[in-house]
């Protein structure tokens, strides 16, 4: 990447996640090259529960159940004998045999709390929990997909977790760096980042023990940092003469809501969402398009272009 920024002059944008590795970029930059990571505000997680996808499905006991209302769902599967038989399963082909991924990594899945629950203690995890109570992972990964009569949620980080999410104390404010690797719905069922912009404002610059960002650094990161990398120059910045992008935040309410599995798709399919509070309004090119979170019925945005590079 370094070679071809410099013959070309490009950026190159990539997932990144390791200060140790972050000299690397700094030397890269510094023979002029332009490398940009992208770094997280949490971890990459998979969600995992009955409203979202599981480890036991595609084991034929549960699947007598898949039509049935989550809540009844989990008080059948509640029955001693019936957890037995779908343990004692397996899987059917063409299942993606999540809990063969989630058993070897048991150390990285965790109950999602609450919405900002996304930096958990290492003492709460699956593995910890079977641990001290001696049982199975699989018998207690069960017994926690089964909670709050089948609403609990659990987050599988498939891309490592090392206790705490102090790597980003330094990643994210780091002038090289950009926000990134949010998905915030490529994966419809599974994986949900629609909350990273909510996350950044209520968690990192207000609530986060051990380590803030201040305010501004995370209203930078969101605006001008993003708009800069991909050539957007008519926006980032509130100046005369820019794009009248706004979003007015009451930066004591700003949060996230639970997360949300909804069935909007064609043929009814499902897709997780997270809604949030505390946007008093928002103006896309000068027009008012919610107000309070809610829906004005304005459109006035235009699809996207970054500038053109050089030839």
């Amino acid at each position: 990447m370094t070679r071809l920024s410099l013959e070309t002059g490009l950026r190159f944008t990539f997932a990144f996640g390791s200060v140790a590795n972050l000299a690397d970029v700094e030397r890269a930059n510094a023979r002029g090259a332009r490398i940009v990571p992208q770094v997280g505000c949490h971890k990459q997680e998979v969600l995992i529960g009955l409203r979202t996808r599981h480890a036991f499905e595609g084991r034929p006991s549960y699947e007598a159940l898949r039509h049935l209302p989550i809540a009844e769902q989990a008080r059948r599967m509640a029955d001693p004998d019936l957890k037995a038989t779908i343990l004692a399963e397996e899987q059917g082909p063409g299942w993606n045999r999540l809990a063969q991924l989630i058993m070897a990594q048991p150390e990285l899945v965790f109950a999602l709390d609450a919405p900002h629950a996304q930096e958990p203690s290492p003492e709460t995890s699956l593995a910890a929990m079977a641990a001290r109570t001696g049982r199975p992972v699989i018998d207690v990964l069960y017994d926690l997909t089964l909670e709050r009569d089948g609403d609990n949620l659990l987050m599988w980080m498939f891309g490592g977790y090392s206790g705490s999410l102090d790597d980003s104390l330094v990643l994210l404010p780091h002038p090289a760096t950009v926000l990134g690797l949010g998905d915030g719905g490529a994966h419809c069922s599974v994986i949900c980042d629609a909350g990273y912009p909510t996350f950044l404002l209520a968690y990192w610059a207000r609530e986060r023990p051990g380590g803030r960002l201040p305010l501004e650094s995370a209203v930078k990161i969101l605006t001008s940092e993003p708009a800069e990398l991909y050539g957007l120059h008519d926006r980032g910045v509130l100046a005369p003469g820019r794009k009248a992008d706004l979003n007015v935040i009451d930066v004591d309410r700003v949060a996230l809501r639970p997360v949300e599995v909804v069935h909007d798709l064609p043929a009814g399919a499902k897709r997780v969402i997270q809604r949030a509070d505390g946007y008093a309004a928002t103006v896309v090119s000068g027009q008012l398009v919610q107000r309070g979170g809610e829906d004005t019925g304005a459109r006035p945005g235009r699809v996207v272009r970054g500038a053109r590079p050089a030839a």
